[in-house]
């Protein structure tokens, strides 16, 4: 989920994601104007069959926002 400031302006939800995705992109759809700032939010769910611990783990690489145009 993405917010700016306390407005949320994009979710992606329910993505069942598995194994690397090093080059997974989501966007804000509509190009918003900040007002606030941003604010990233990632809720993670392991399956219950995951063979060891190790299975059971995240790593957050970076996440980045690229903003478009000047204001005026």
């Amino acid at each position: 989920i993405v917010y700016d400031g306390e407005e949320r302006i994009a979710e992606h939800m329910d993505l069942n994601m598995e194994g690397d995705h090093l080059d997974s992109r989501f966007d804000v759809p509509g190009a918003p104007e900040v007002k606030q700032g941003i604010n990233i939010t990632v809720g993670v769910q392991f399956s219950s069959d995951a063979p060891d611990v190790r299975s059971m783990q995240i790593e957050i690489i970076g996440a980045g926002i690229e903003f478009n145009g000047l204001p005026d």
